[in-house]
Formats: structure tokens, sequence, C-alpha cells
């Protein structure tokens, strides 16, 4: 999980300078009836800008650059930057970016929402929609006990008067007058404490932490505690002791018996001298090394022999002890240390070389 929220902090410190180009005039404009879709003015007489993402001419709808000739156009109308309805049907629509081209190439999708009735269609934004029979999240339906009081209690959480539903899924046996939003990670009602995640996301989904909700706080993400235990994410941490708790960093936590790594407790390791390499403690490398007296470790495994203290971690996987170069735990055969340099990930054609030799996930790359 810290791997990936690494990468994703890199990938937008690397972008930065990208940012004000995609930040020019985006969507649909209309002033000074001059019609415009990012930047481009649009000359047809009969267009008309419903809102920054729908438009239409007097035989077809578009959303932003895809048209849809199957709408009925007299009827047709936007509800919010997603959804839209004609008399006959109603729309979900999104733009999205895949793979490499993430910020290069745009793509929308349109999706008739299915047994949609579109008299009563209605946005709720946030993705929701609801009619006089069911409520709508990103265009797919789901059965609620009484779509009339169907309202938005924050982001992706509704509630009618009986029922918590977090995207398309009831919140069971939550408490619909006492639950509440805590940040954009956790929630609680009364007697229970929950974390989520969006649908995009790993920890995706709605999970009750195990824990004892009159003592519950929330630490440095993504722990917390009551009084007798210790939780990352939505695990207790076995074994742990709520009041010598304390976070490590980098996935790594400790109290006054254990060392842990995420919710698991690191064999061996010694959690008075238990540290993360002054290199590593604010690093967005991919992997972490930590020390204490007597072991260096890699996420949970340790090393062989190794010269504790001339030990240093070199980024992206790679460390040294002056005698060998080290990938995770394994020596990188032949690398010299002397001359051993490392380059930002992905670079090139290899991400590490010596005098003699490049590498990559601490193998020899053959360059022709």
């Amino acid at each position: 999980m810290f791997r990936l929220i690494k990468w994703s902090i890199k990938t937008v410190l690397f972008l930065t300078g990208l940012l004000p180009f995609f930040k020019c005039s985006s969507g649909y404009r209309e002033k000074n009836e001059k019609v415009t879709f990012n930047g481009k003015e649009i000359t047809d007489k009969s267009f008309i800008v419903l809102n920054d993402a729908f438009a239409k001419d007097s035989t077809t709808a578009y959303y932003k650059e895809r048209s849809f000739s199957y709408a009925d156009v007299a009827t047709f109308e936007a509800l919010d930057e997603h959804y839209a309805k004609d008399e006959d049907k109603a729309y979900y629509c999104d733009e999205y970016r895949e793979g490499q081209n993430y910020f290069l190439t745009k793509k929308q999708t349109i999706v008739t929402v299915q047994n949609a009735i579109p008299v009563s269609f209605v946005s709720m934004k946030y993705d929701y929609a609801k009619d006089s029979k069911r409520g709508y999240f990103k265009g797919i339906g789901f059965e609620v006990q009484d779509v009339a009081s169907l309202t938005i209690i924050k982001g992706q959480f509704v509630k009618d008067k009986y029922q918590v539903y977090f995207e398309q899924a009831p919140v069971k046996k939550a408490d619909v007058n006492s639950f509440r939003i805590l940040n954009n990670a956790y929630a609680r009602d009364t007697s229970r404490v929950y974390y989520y995640g969006y649908h995009s996301e790993r920890l995706n989904g709605i999970h009750e932490i195990p824990c004892k909700v009159a003592s519950f706080i929330l630490l440095e993400y993504p722990y917390s505690k009551d009084n007798e235990s210790s939780f990352y994410v939505y695990t207790k941490i076995n074994g742990s002791d709520a009041g010598s708790f304390s976070i490590v960093g980098n996935g790594f936590s400790k109290d006054k018996n254990h060392v842990y790594t995420e919710s698991k407790i690191l064999n061996g390791a010694d959690a008075a001298t238990f540290m993360i390499f002054p290199h590593d403690e604010n690093s967005l490398d991919e992997f972490n090394y930590t020390k204490d007296k007597t072991h260096v470790f890699w996420k949970d495994k340790t090393f062989g022999e190794i010269d504790i203290v001339a030990f240093k971690e070199l980024g992206w996987g790679y460390a040294t002890d002056g005698r060998h170069i080290y990938y995770h735990t394994a020596i990188v055969k032949n690398a010299d240390p002397s001359t051993f340099n490392i380059y930002e990930h992905g670079y090139g054609d290899a991400d590490a070389e010596d005098a003699k030799n490049k590498y990559h996930e601490g193998i020899k790359v053959v360059v022709e």
C-alpha cells in the first residue's frame, strides 16, 4: 500500500510542470454569443451549450467529444456533469484516461441507465441519481428501502430514513441517525467505526474496524487505536499494546513488545532500537530498509552476514555495506560498491550501473 502511495506522490511531483497545460480552457463555454469547446470555436448556429460537459444541436446530443445521435434531441437535458436524460432514457457519462497515455489521451463513455424512469429521474450529485423506484451510482441501479428520503450524507455516502449506503452497498447495521464521516477514510456511528475506500482504490469498499468505539482515536493515516489495541487500516494489529504504541513510518510501527510491518509482527526485531535508515525517512523510493541493534531488514526479511555499521540504503531497493551491493536482501553479483550508481527508476537502459555493468532490479543487463 505504501509503495502505491509513494509512487503516486512521486508521479504527481514529476508531472507538476505539466499541470498548467491541463488546466487550460476545458469543456463547453458560451460567452458573448460565441460557443467554444476546449477553447475551439463552434460555428453551428443551432448548437446549444447545456453545461460544461453536455451540449446539443438540431440533430445530435454531445458529451464532450462524444456524440450520441440516438438521444431524443428535442427533450434532451443535462442534469449535472455526468447525468443527462430525454423523455425516453437516462444517461450516465464519464471521462477517463488509461495506461501510459494517462495524461495525454482522454476517453469518454456513454451508458444508457438501465430501468431508469426518465420522468422522475434526478441527479443527486457525487455520481448519484434516483428516480421514483431506485437509486443509481455511476449509472448502475441499486435498491434502497425508501427512495423518497434518499439524500446525500457526504461524498459517496447516502442514506434514506432506514439505511446508510456507500456507493451501491448498504452499510450493514449502521445507525442512520448517528452516522457521520470522520475524514476521507473513516466514518462512525454510536456503536461502530468504519474504514472506507472508493471503488478505484485497492482497499475499496467499507469495512468495520473491530475496536472499542468509546475509546477509539485516529492516529497518523492509516493507523488508529482504542484503549487496548492498535489498528492498521481496518485490521487489528494482534498483540499490540495501545499504551506504548507508536508509528515509525513507511508501514512500520512498534510498541514496548514488538515491531510491526503493517499489521504483522516483524519477527526478530528489537523494538527499543528499531529504526528506519536516515536516508529513508522521507524517501519516495519504492522499497525501504530498517534496522535494529543486531539486524538489517528489507520488509520482513533479514540479511545473512552484513556490516551493520557500514550499511547504507542507496534507493530503489539497492543498498551496500561497502563490501557488497544488495538488491533487497540478495547480493548483486560482481557489482562494484566504489563505482555503483543509482538511476531514477525506469530511466535509460537500467536502474543502476557501476564502472563495468548496468543492472535492472539487481540483475546485470546486457546492452547491445
